[in-house]
Parts: C-alpha cells; sequence; structure tokens
C-alpha cells in the first residue's frame, strides 16, 4: 500500500493532486488544516493538508488458462469484454445468448486478494474459486501480506450481495455448469473478464501465507495511534499559533493606543499653547487700547486747556493754529487732511508761534518728505554735480554758492564746467567766480567735449556742472539736455526751482524734466515770497530729495543745506 501526504491551499486541489498521482482509488485517510509562514502568526497563509492511500498493483504478465471450464459462449453482441471495458447499461436484463462457440477467458496470473474475490463473485464456479485463491497467495508472496485476507473480502462481497437488490450480474451460458434456468438449460453466471496485467520477468511467483486479522489489527491501531498523534500536534501547534496571533494583536493594539494616546497629548499641549498665545495677544492688546485710551484722554486735557486759554484771552488778538498756518502758506488740502488724520487734536491745534508747533510739523515733515542735506562727496572719486533746470531760477548763482561753500569754507579741490552758451555774458559772469575761487573753468558744447572735460579733472574732489535754462514746454531742447548728460552715469542731477513758482507750474517742471531722472531738488529765491507751501506740495510723498535752499543772492552767505528743521522753520514763518 502507498500511503502520501498532499498539501495545497485547498481541500479540493489537495484530493485532486492526489488522484491524479495516485489514480482514481486513492483512499482518504487523514484531513487538516494549518497557517503557515508570517509574524507571529499575522499574515500566515491556510494549507490543506491529506494523507492518501492506494494499493500497490503490480502489473503481470497475463497468463492465458485453457479447459473446458474456461471458455464461455460468446454473446450476441460478440466476445465478452474485459471487466473494465464492459458498458455500464449492461445488466441482468440482458443475458447473453450461447451460440455454441467457445471462447478463451484469460485470468491474470497474478492478482489481489481483493482482485479474487470480484472474480469469483463474477464467475461463481469453484474452478474459479480455487484459481482466484491460487493468484491471492502468488500475490501477497510477491508483495507482502495483504492488508485483507481472500476469504475475509470475499465473506464481506457475499454480505454487500445479499443486502443490495437489484444489481445482480447478467448471466452467461457455460458448458458443463449446471443450473435452472426457465428453458430448462444448464446455465451459469458469466464472469466479469478483467484486462490481464503485464507480469515482467524478473518479478518471482513464491507462495506465501495470508497475514491473520491480529497483524492486521496491529497495523491499524498503530496507523491510528499515528493519526491521533499527528492531530494533537497540529493542534499544538494551531494553539500555538493562535496564542502568537493574539500576542501579535495585543502587542499591535498596545502600539496603536500608545500612538493614538501621544496625538491626543500632542493636541492638547497645541491647544494649550494657542490659549497661551491667545491669552498673550489679549495682553498686548489690552495694553494698546490702554495706550489708546490714554493718548485719547491726553488729547481731550490738551484741548480743555487750549479752549480755557482761548477764552482767558478773549481782549488779546486771535491765534492762528498750525492748522490754519498751512492753509494760509498754500498747503494743499489733501495734505491739511492728512495732518489732522495722523495728528492729535491738540496737536493740529496748537498756535504756530510756540515751540510746541515746530516740533509737531518737523515731526510730520520727516514721515511724508525725503532731505538730502547738501552734497555728500566720495573719498575714493571725484563727485559730479549738474544743476538743471528752467529759465531765471538762479542756476549759475547758486553754483557758484555751492562752490564756495566747499571751496572756501572746506579747501575742497573742485573745477567748473559750463554749457550754458545760449545766454549772453553767462560764461563771463561764471568766469569771475571761478576767478575770484580760483578755480579752473571748462567751456563745452557737446556731449564729447563734456566728457573730455570730466577726464581732465578726474583728480578733483569735486566737479560742478552750469547747464543753460531749458523751458520744460520745449521738448527738443530738454532731451537735449538729456543727452548731455548721459555721457557719465555717475552724474548726480539737481532740479532747481524758484520758490515763487505757482504750484501748477511747479508740478509741470518736475514733470517735463523727470525725463533726465533728477535725484535732487533746490529751491531758491524763499526770501522772496511769503507762501512757501510749494516746497511741501511739490516734496509731499515723491521720490526726489530736497537739498539745498537758498535766501538770498549773497554769494556763498545765502545758501542752507535742506533739513526738516530748517523746511519746519519756513513753513511757520
Amino acid at each position: 500500500m502507498i500511503v502520501k501526504t498532499f498539501r495545497a491551499p485547498s481541500f479540493k486541489e489537495a484530493m485532486a493532486n492526489a488522484k491524479a498521482e495516485l489514480g482514481p482509488d486513492a483512499m482518504l485517510l487523514h484531513q487538516s488544516r494549518k497557517k503557515e509562514g508570517g509574524l507571529f502568526g499575522i499574515g500566515a497563509k491556510e494549507i490543506f493538508e491529506v494523507i492518501v492511500a492506494v494499493e500497490e498493483v503490480p502489473q503481470q504478465r497475463p497468463v492465458k488458462a485453457t479447459g473446458r471450464r474456461g471458455r464461455v459462449r460468446k454473446q450476441n453482441t460478440g466476445t465478452i469484454q474485459s471487466q473494465h471495458e464492459i458498458p455500464a447499461d449492461h445488466t441482468a436484463s440482458q443475458p447473453p445468448v450461447s451460440d455454441g462457440g467457445l471462447d478463451e477467458v484469460v485470468i491474470p496470473s497474478v492478482i489481489s486478494p481483493r482482485t479474487a474475490a470480484s472474480q469469483y463473485q463474477t464467475a461463481g464456479t469453484q474452478q474459479s474459486v480455487d484459481e482466484a485463491q491460487n493468484r491471492a497467495n502468488q500475490y501477497d508472496a510477491g508483495h507482502g501480506q495483504s492488508m485483507h485476507t481472500f476469504s475475509d473480502i470475499l465473506s464481506s462481497l457475499e454480505r454487500i450481495k445479499e443486502a443490495s437488490e437489484g444489481n445482480t450480474l447478467g448471466e452467461a451460458s457455460l458448458e458443463g455448469d449446471r443450473g435452472a434456468s426457465p428453458n430448462g438449460e444448464n446455465t451459469i453466471r458469466a464472469p466479469r473478464i478483467i484486462k490481464p496485467m503485464e507480469h515482467t520477468a524478473t518479478e518471482p511467483i513464491v507462495e506465501k501465507t495470508l497475514p491473520d486479522l491480529s497483524a492486521l489489527n496491529a497495523t491499524k491501531t498503530n496507523n491510528n495511534e499515528n493519526v491521533d498523534n499527528t492531530n494533537s500536534v497540529v493542534t499544538k501547534n494551531v494553539a500555538a499559533n493562535k496564542e502568537a496571533a493574539d500576542d501579535s494583536a495585543a502587542k499591535v493594539k498596545a502600539a496603536e493606543d500608545a500612538k493614538t494616546l501621544a496625538e491626543k497629548n500632542a493636541e492638547l499641549i497645541k491647544k494649550e499653547e494657542q490659549l497661551t498665545e491667545a491669552k498673550a495677544q489679549a495682553e498686548k492688546q489690552a495694553e494698546v487700547d490702554q495706550e489708546k485710551i490714554q493718548s485719547l484722554q491726553n488729547e481731550l486735557d490738551e484741548m480743555k486747556e487750549a479752549l480755557v486759554r482761548m477764552s482767558s484771552d478773549t481782549n488779546k488778538p486771535e491765534e492762528i493754529t498750525l492748522q490754519q498756518a498751512m492753509l494760509d502758506c498754500d498747503v494743499e488740502d489733501k495734505i491739511v487732511e492728512d495732518m489732522v488724520r495722523k495728528l492729535t487734536g491738540a496737536e493740529i491745534l496748537v498756535s504756530k508761534e510756540s515751540d510746541k508747533a515746530h516740533k509737531i510739523l518737523e515731526k510730520y515733515l520727516k514721515r511724508t518728505v525725503r532731505v538730502a542735506t547738501g552734497i555728500t562727496l566720495f573719498s575714493d572719486k571725484p563727485k559730479i554735480v549738474a544743476l538743471i533746470g528752467p529759465t531765471g531760477v538762479g542756476k549759475t548763482t547758486t553754483l557758484a554758492k555751492i562752490a564756495a561753500k566747499f571751496v572756501l569754507d572746506n579747501a575742497v579741490s573742485a573745477a567748473v564746467i559750463t554749457a550754458d552758451t545760449y545766454r549772453i555774458a553767462a560764461k563771463e559772469q561764471l568766469q569771475t567766480y571761478a576767478n575770484i575761487m580760483g578755480l579752473p573753468l571748462e567751456v563745452v558744447i557737446s556731449s564729447e567735449a563734456l566728457q573730455q572735460a570730466i577726464k581732465k579733472h578726474s583728480d578733483k574732489k569735486l566737479i560742478l556742472i552750469d547747464t543753460a535754462g531749458r523751458s520744460q514746454f520745449n521738448e527738443f531742447q530738454v532731451k537735449e539736455l538729456c543727452d548731455l548728460l548721459t555721457v557719465d552715469f555717475e552724474i548726480e542731477k539737481h532740479l532747481v526751482l524758484s520758490a515763487t513758482t505757482k504750484n501748477r507750474d511747479a508740478e509741470e517742471i518736475l514733470k517735463r524734466f523727470s525725463v533726465c531722472a533728477p535725484d535732487r531738488i533746490i529751491f531758491t529765491k524763499t526770501d522772496e515770497t511769503s507762501s512757501l507751501g510749494i516746497l511741501l506740495n511739490l516734496l509731499y510723498k515723491r521720490k526726489i530729495a530736497l537739498s539745498y535752499l537758498t535766501t538770498g543772492q549773497r554769494v556763498p552767505d545765502d545758501i542752507i543745506p535742506a533739513s526738516f528743521g530748517k523746511l519746519a522753520e519756513m513753513l511757520l514763518r
């Protein structure tokens, strides 16, 4: 008997593999299901294991048996077929018809006890029994003891035959065998001929006694014990795998719980931080609100003081407030409104004659305009400055004042270049100033000549360039001026404007000369007007910075570098 174990993902597949290898007669002895692989039972795959057995029936050579009892008559359908070739519908209702002929009955030379008993059942003659017994003994002698004796198997088949109804085999006519039949002829059961099996020449035919039932029972008991042991091992393995899986699941759950706890803790900490931050912001906002409240309270107190002072001085001339002073000097309304928004009520209503008014205005100017505080020299190269602007604003006189400040007061080496060849006596006027200060003077009429003059005096600390006045409405002249100054990108251009210019004209001049990209602005003739609002109007929220203010015609006295304090003083005078 061959016993093998087969494993597959399913029971059906395991049995299919067993029958494919051992044949359709494979018998199931034991089945089990287990899990393999994975980590602590996690991810393990389910495996079905079956233990099957099949009787080992060797292929024997066929042996022909001849004799009177070994021949049967042909059926009307031809010779009797072997057991494996008999059709399924061949029953007792289709008895064989004797035609008087005899064919040989082919019986395997060596057959198993079960096959011998089956042959006896199909033949039903004593000779068949004797021959089947002989073949069974030869089989046992060549292949070891059978699991069942011939007699034991024969008895079992007899009991099955008696218990079954309607499953009798067909009858066949056989010479010499007698039996009662409806037509009075002697009949016997036609044997189901078994296809002969080949018998190799090397296999000896040896007689061997059949095993007794005690040995069979002992083997069966041993097999049962092995099965029980296997079941016990499988049960233990299943329990161990389940325990490992439970432990792994517990560890995973503990890790997940720990992670969840950590996340909740982090969220709690974050909320605490947010609460702390909110409290800090609330406290800070409260401080800001308190400061605003205090500022409003101070402003109210100052307004009360101003009202009391004004009511007590009814006999004195009316004071001019800072707000009114700005309106009187022609500061644009939008700028005054901006001052009212940015200054407190007490500040905007302060008297323009008080020192407080000057400080308040200076503080406001620092927030709205730019101041350059004159000309700043370089340490390693000459500072080149060109004065541009419309006619009659005092460019030449202003250049002489600047040169005198640097040369006479600070002993700075300087040179003067003029490109004003249009105005009569312009060169002579500047030559006079240059001779007084001992400065070299160069006259140029083109950009190439200007470039050569700058290169010639590159050893000087300051180079001042005077240009001809150009009307803001003459675009050709303005462009010619711009082209002249493109010879050196480091030339610092100062736009010169008269403080007596009307606001509208000053805006137009600044717009037209913007093609030359002026860097600074100089206001001249501030002594010739009492309304200096143009200074603030033109500088308000622009990038161009105020560099100088001139206050008269005296050279070099009547020029001052710009500052927030001086600008506030001029606006309040």
